[in-house]
Order: C-alpha cells, then sequence, then structure tokens
C-alpha cells in the first residue's frame, strides 16, 4: 500500500516541478541592444568601450529568457548601453525600451553596481531588463 501512494506522490511532485521550469525556460520577447552613439562633425560615432558592454550583453547565457533580435525593426525590446565606468567596481548604465505602435517608449534606467568584472555587470543590467518585464509588461 505505502509503494502506490509512493510513486503517486512522485509522479505529481515530478509534473509539478517539470511545469515549473517550462515556466522559467519561455522565452519573454525579442531584444535589441546597442551602444549610444555621440555626434561628431555631423556624423553619428560609436563609443568602443560602450559596444564591448553590447557585446557582452549579447553572449547567449547572458541574455537569459530574451531572443537576440538581428535588427531593431524585429524587436520588442530596446537596450541603449549608455554609459560604462569604473576601475575597480564596474557600472554599466543603460535605458530600457517597450516597442509601443512603430516608435519606442523608455521604460527603465537600468544600472548594476558594484561588479568586479565588465560581464557580471553587462549581465546584471539584463536581469533587470527580465525582471521590469517579468514585472509590468503583458504576455503577448
Amino acid at each position: 500500500m505505502r509503494k502506490p501512494l509512493f510513486v503517486g506522490i512522485f509522479a505529481v511532485l515530478t509534473v509539478l516541478c517539470l511545469g515549473t521550469l517550462h515556466a522559467a525556460d519561455k522565452t519573454i520577447g525579442k531584444v535589441f541592444i546597442k551602444a549610444m552613439t555621440s555626434e561628431v562633425n555631423g556624423q553619428q560615432v560609436p563609443d568602443v568601450s560602450l559596444e564591448e558592454s553590447v557585446k557582452d550583453m549579447q553572449v547567449k547565457s547572458r541574455l537569459r529568457r530574451f531572443i537576440l533580435a538581428d535588427h531593431e525593426s524585429e524587436a520588442d525590446f530596446l537596450i541603449v548601453v549608455l554609459e560604462r565606468k569604473g576601475e575597480k567596481w564596474k557600472t554599466v548604465s543603460a535605458t530600457f525600451s517597450v516597442k509601443d505602435g512603430g516608435s519606442w517608449k523608455p521604460v527603465a534606467k537600468l544600472s548594476n553596481s558594484n561588479s568586479t568584472y565588465w560581464t557580471i555587470a553587462a549581465g546584471k543590467v539584463v536581469e533587470q531588463a527580465e525582471k521590469w518585464v517579468v514585472a509590468n509588461h503583458e504576455e503577448k
């Protein structure tokens, strides 16, 4: 009698855990990540250090539940890296926008604190973006 009860409980717990894991793996939308540019003599010039943070954020393991969009027009969300500073403690700041019709609506300023590596700082910014989406954005 105990064995069937144990098997039944185990089966129910397994199904519940798999459902939770599946929900955690669900993607939340496409994101495009770019660096802020500066205007020099009428031309937009990229900042090399900001581009490094963009590359750090675009690593698949740091994207978490986002899918990286190849083009800004394909994205649901936009991260624009604004600043990268610090020597001992690394800080990356960015704006986070949501597509509203055909334009971008800024919804949050993202920034990490007290990271020892640029890659960690970039990952924390993406994590904040994901948390914002989960808390504030309706599913499609």
